[in-house]
């Protein structure tokens, strides 16, 4: 029989003071969420170490943001 997991959502604790940066409660780990386009973006920064993790973070929420006006810059295609 299956055990019954947590939602990621309730084990993970938003860090004061720094938006957008998440600490794993079992395993010390950071994590990066962040909305984008209306859909929520996760991403894993493997470390325990804080300020690694907003060095991370920061480098990952500017990969999003290229990508994010990249992908505005390309017309939509036409479905006949």
């Amino acid at each position: 029989m299956a055990t019954k997991q947590q939602n990621n959502r309730r084990t993970v604790e938003k860090i004061p003071n720094f938006p957008c940066l998440f600490r794993h409660k079992l395993n010390a780990n950071y994590y990066g969420i962040k909305k984008v386009g209306g859909k929520r973006k996760e991403h894993g920064l493997q470390t325990t170490d804080r300020k690694l993790a907003e060095r991370k973070l920061a480098e990952w929420i500017k990969s999003l943001d290229k990508i994010d006006s990249v992908s505005e810059k390309q017309p939509e295609a036409v479905v006949d």
